[in-house]
């Protein structure tokens, strides 16, 4: 176990968790037919493996870097005879199958987190050992959270154990020492409390501190993106008095082949309280309402001729020391099915919440989860979201809202009117996972004028917020960010948040291999000042900052903003710094002129 005081910085590890990650490609190599992958663990069992040195894991198989060799020596001009023969594609299977494509999430993220040219950048690839885990294909199909929390957690609790292997046999001196361990994980999750006390949040967090042990802080880190929920409409909260109704309207689309959820979370409360609230849900048009309550503790089922079409779950959590929130999950069917099974009515649903208190209920939030269509998956998903009549989507000029500091501004000029507000809001839309500890969790930004990426998560006032952003935009009419394709030699491009993450991941490998004056490691340095109380990346580690008094000159330009020509640049999501983007942080260049 690494201590404080021996820690030494060996060679430093980069560790993915995604979704088709084409191993073979020569990005992640050392040398010919040489690989930079250590460790590769697939969870997706697409296919049966024809390759003798695969070991049977739990939930999936893995091999080591010596048995990716010599399939790269077997066909050293044929990658997809490397992916059939590891099982990774199957043209008998049924199964969505990433590697078939001409661009993958995981290969994209890895080759902007770790991907080396390595006729020309020898020694810097050599120095990253990389250690991947490929997901399930059923995670990019299903948002919902069924399937993600599961596979990160057998992702984790394995990339523990070969962190340790690869420390272990790269210490110079025999004995073991922990290597740096810088995570990637380019997904998000709208589902769960966003207090760091759901079950993937104290999975992350026991994961960070386990491998930390007694060492310093930047020894692990987990680099998260944001998520790209700022538009989506899919947080709400909301305020209701005592005895009263609150009320807000849930848009389910047609032609939706998979289920949608709604969670209620309640602000924590101290002791053993009664229950508080009661959930009722009215379906559209001309279906009969089934007035039901929610009880705690209890499934409500909503039926249609003995069909059972939606349910409510009402539950409590405990939150220590000795407090607890209430918890609300609403689960309808498909809108239509092709098998024809029983589905439910399109259109615009309503959540009743009654206040069974005799005190102003305040802050209770409200989230949708994600249904959106993954790359090159045909689930038939579509996004349902709350469609309040007040939420305001676009500013006088007809662009999109992109500020959401305005969410505030709404909300008081509403309650001076009307008393009170039920309110949709670009606030709370940030990842969930992003709450655990020893997560830096990365927005986008666009690199022509600065401004936040349109998508880009928040988080809220006083609570978890973004803690740096890197490019995913080149402007906007020019999206995303130039990386690797599935295979050798091909560029894509790919935009989000996604593409903000690994960009970080890999600045903050090259500054804990470069040390200070004091010997110490650093994070990446953002190019602005952080806003007064923010809690950016090097804060967090405790990593001595330095201020940087002048801005960069393209960030002291006027910027566009939403309304025509506006100040100069603001600080991104309540004060978050952004990282600049440079030739030494990828191998593509910039697509726009200087």
């Amino acid at each position: 176990m690494a201590t404080g005081a021996a820690t030494v910085y060996l060679p430093q590890g980069r560790y993915t968790i995604d979704d088709g990650i084409g191993i073979a490609n020569y990005r992640f190599r050392a040398a010919e037919g040489k690989t930079r992958i250590r460790h590769f663990l697939d969870l997706a069992l697409i296919g049966k493996s024809t390759a003798s040195a695969a070991v049977d894991e739990l939930l999936g198989r893995s091999w080591k870097g010596r048995d990716i060799e010599r399939l790269l020596v077997q066909y050293p001009r044929d990658e997809e005879q490397i992916y059939r023969a590891l099982g990774l594609i199957d043209p008998t299977s049924e199964l969505r199958q990433p590697l078939r494509a001409a661009v993958t999430h995981g290969t994209h993220m890895l080759d902007l987190a770790a991907g080396y040219d390595w006729n020309k950048e020898s020694e810097q690839a050599r120095k990253r050992p990389i250690i991947a885990v490929q997901l399930p294909t059923q995670v990019a199909e299903n948002r919902s959270d069924t399937w993600l929390p599961q596979s990160l957690k057998r992702a984790l609790d394995w990339i523990l154990v070969k962190a340790d292997e690869l420390s272990a046999e790269l210490s110079s001196d025999g004995e073991p020492r922990r290597l740096p361990l810088v995570v990637n994980g380019s997904f998000g999750s709208l589902a769960g409390p966003q207090d760091g006390y759901g079950d993937v949040e104290r999975r992350i967090t026991q994961f960070v501190k386990t491998y930390r042990g007694n060492g310093p802080e930047d020894l692990c880190t987990f680099v998260l993106s944001v998520g790209n929920a700022l538009q989506l409409r899919a947080a709400a909260r909301m305020d209701v008095r005592a005895g009263h109704i609150g009320e807000i309207p849930w848009r389910v689309l047609p032609d939706d082949k998979t289920p949608s959820f709604v969670q209620l979370w309640l602000p924590k409360v101290s002791g053993e309280p009664l229950q508080q609230v009661e959930v009722s849900l009215v379906p559209p048009r001309d279906v009969p309402e089934n007035e039901l309550w929610s009880e705690l503790g209890e499934a409500i089922e909503w039926k249609d001729r003995d069909e059972v079409l939606a349910r409510i779950y009402h539950q409590r959590f405990k939150r220590p020391p000795d407090g607890s929130r209430e918890c609300i999950t609403i689960a309808i069917r498909p809108t239509t099915d092709d098998e024809e099974g029983p589905v439910v009515p399109s259109g615009l649903w309503l959540i009743k919440i009654k206040n069974t208190t005799e005190q102003l209920l305040r802050n209770i939030d409200l989230r949708v989860h994600r249904d959106d269509v993954g790359m090159f998956a045909r689930t038939g998903a579509r996004q349902s979201y709350f469609d309040h009549p007040e939420y305001e989507r676009f500013d006088s000029s007809g662009r999109t809202i992109n500020d959401e500091r305005l969410d505030d501004q709404a909300r008081d000029d509403k309650l001076r009117r009307n008393g009170s507000w039920t309110r949709v809001t670009r606030q709370g839309t940030l990842s969930t996972y992003a709450c655990a500890e020893g997560v830096l969790a990365v927005g986008g930004y666009r690199r022509s004028d600065n401004q936040p990426a349109a998508y880009s998560s928040a988080g809220r006032v006083g609570g978890r917020t973004p803690d740096l952003a890197a490019i995913s935009e080149e402007s906007p009419a020019i999206p995303g960010v130039l990386a690797a394709g599935t295979y050798s030699g091909s560029v894509a491009i790919l935009s989000g948040t996604s593409v903000a993450a690994p960009q970080v991941t890999r600045a903050l490998a090259d500054q804990i291999r470069k040390p200070d004056n004091a010997g110490r490691r650093q994070t990446p340095t953002p190019v602005e000042k952080p806003g007064p109380g923010q809690l950016i990346a090097l804060a967090k580690q405790k990593a001595k900052v330095e201020t940087v008094e002048r801005r960069a000159e393209k960030v002291q330009r006027t910027a566009v903003a939403t309304s025509g020509p506006g100040p100069e640049s603001r600080a991104l999501r309540y004060g978050v710094g952004r990282l600049p983007f440079t030739f030494r942080s990828s191998s593509y260049p910039k697509r726009i002129g200087e």
